[in-house]
């Protein structure tokens, strides 16, 4: 029983599925047909109002009913748009019957523009806002203010805002309001994204000003003008800024260059220790540096170094030391980035500064700088000239503060160092010295010194002896490099 009941219930469906497919095929056949004849019955008044035409001229009364009812049949035709795929065709049939209708009527026969706005609806349904626009300027009233409702779906270039204004005075609905600041709004945008807020900013206050006359007082509209403005407004100070950021760039390089010129300048008389010629130039080089380059750059961190060491040599230490701490936090900062030249700056300000408190029996304080200086050319090159010379004023610092076992270490190394350069052994930390100075006249120099340095303030064995093994193997090398 269950089973007889269930194949009914199967056999209902599918004869419910079979009257809706046939419903449907009956209805398409019946709109195909009714097309047919549509278009069939155009064909014969085609003829009739053609021939009317011949025989009795176009402004026969009989023409001109033959001229209504093709006409008609046209429009009937077209108004399938909504009803079939064929759309370009039921426009052309539309056309078609304005085509009779202007030609015997004139194009501002009320029967004449009713038609083209029926073409218009046609090609706005189809996406064709263009075409429809064009065809509203150019046969509907210029002034309608439904044209406005075609700009809306248009790019807004400069021509197409401009016939947007001309209806900025005019009364409008609520909707055409919102389309005209809409317009206004997306011309305003285009400007924007050229970065050209010159002129998007008026564009922004006059739609912002018409809002407010026309639409609510809360409306999103005004609130989004108003951040659409202020985005303007942000993007003008981004612009200017980095407009200032690039002259002071420019004048920056220009100023570096002249730092340059006076560094060079200064060289004669730091030769001569003429200190008292150099410190008006490293004057002008620091408020020069100070005024138009940046903390961080090298060329000013190089002229306040300079200034300082001119200073020292004159034992003003309280100066040298007020402009090495000014520029002591740039120098660390730039520490991990600077390798070869630049690091030998970082390590002459931190040697500088070490040798200051040195000078001034400040040990303790000097310890760490030393260090950190011969730490940071090390990291680069072990075995250069400027690395050795560093660590033997770190050894020298280090015997001052007692730490006399570390000290002589460090000059042990030293003579190795000094010994792979001699005998060319390819040691690992032999390696070419890749940061400046070729000869070792400075480094054996600085040996020697605090080797004897050393056995004169440790009176002891070990080091008598290795002070008198420096000075006689070295000595004579150091002689004969002049």
């Amino acid at each position: 029983m269950i089973r007889k009941d269930m194949l009914k219930f199967l056999y209902l469906i599918l004869f419910i599925i079979f009257l809706s497919v046939y419903s449907v095929s009956s209805e398409e056949q019946e709109r195909h047909n009714w097309r047919l004849g549509a278009c069939y019955q155009i064909e014969l008044f085609d003829g009739a109002y053609k021939k009317s035409l011949e025989d009795k001229g176009k402004d026969h009364p009989d023409t001109i009913r033959l001229m209504y009812e093709l006409s008609e049949k046209l429009t009937d035709l077209s108004r399938e748009s909504g009803e079939t795929d064929n759309v370009r065709g039921e426009i052309a049939c539309a056309e078609k019957a304005y085509q009779y209708k202007a030609w015997h009527l004139g194009i501002n026969n009320s029967d004449c523009l009713a038609s083209m706005r029926h073409i218009i609806k046609l090609l706005t349904d189809s996406g064709d806002f263009q075409t429809a626009y064009q065809y509203s300027r150019s046969y509907i009233d210029k002034d309608d203010p439904d044209i406005l409702m075609l700009m809306e779906k248009l790019p807004v270039d400069e021509e197409l805002y401009q016939e947007a204004l001309k209806y900025y005075e005019k009364p409008l609905s609520k909707e055409q309001h919102i389309v005209l600041i809409d317009i206004m709004s997306r011309f305003a945008e285009k400007y924007i994204g050229e970065r050209n807020y010159s002129e998007a900013e008026p564009i922004i206050k006059k739609a912002i000003a018409f809002a407010e006359k026309n639409v609510d007082h809360d409306h999103q509209k005004i609130f989004s003008l108003k951040n659409q403005l202020d985005r303007i407004y942000s993007f003008q100070q981004k612009d200017f800024e980095l407009q200032q950021q690039a002259l002071a760039l420019q004048e920056q390089d220009s100023k570096v260059e002249e730092l340059k010129e006076i560094e060079k300048n200064v060289q004669q008389f730091l030769i001569k220790k003429d200190y008292a010629a150099a410190e008006p130039l490293y004057q002008k080089a620091v408020t020069i540096s100070r005024k138009y380059v940046d903390k961080s750059h090298i060329a000013r961190i190089s002229a306040i170094k300079g200034l300082a060491s001119v200073y020292s040599e004159q034992k003003r230490y309280a100066e040298a030391e007020s402009l090495l701490k000014e520029i002591l936090p740039e120098v660390r900062l730039k520490r991990k980035q600077m390798k070869h030249k630049s690091s030998l700056l970082i390590s002459q300000v931190l040697g500088l500064l070490g040798k200051v408190y040195e000078d001034t029996e400040r040990y303790k304080e000097a310890e760490p700088y030393y260090k950190e200086s011969w730490k940071n050319l090390k990291a680069v090159n072990k075995a250069s000239s400027f690395t050795i010379v560093y660590q033997a004023l770190y050894s020298r610092i280090l015997i001052k503060t007692g730490d006399v076992q570390t000290a002589f270490q460090l000059l042990k190394e030293i003579e190795i160092f000094l010994e792979c350069r001699e005998h060319h052994v390819g040691v690992h930390y032999c390696r070419e010295d890749k940061i400046g100075i070729s000869d070792r006249k400075v480094p054996l120099s600085y040996l020697i010194e605090i080797s004897a340095y050393l056995a004169e303030k440790y009176p002891n064995e070990e080091y008598k002896q290795y002070a008198d093994h420096v000075k006689k193997q070295w000595g004579e090398i150091l002689k004969n490099q002049g």
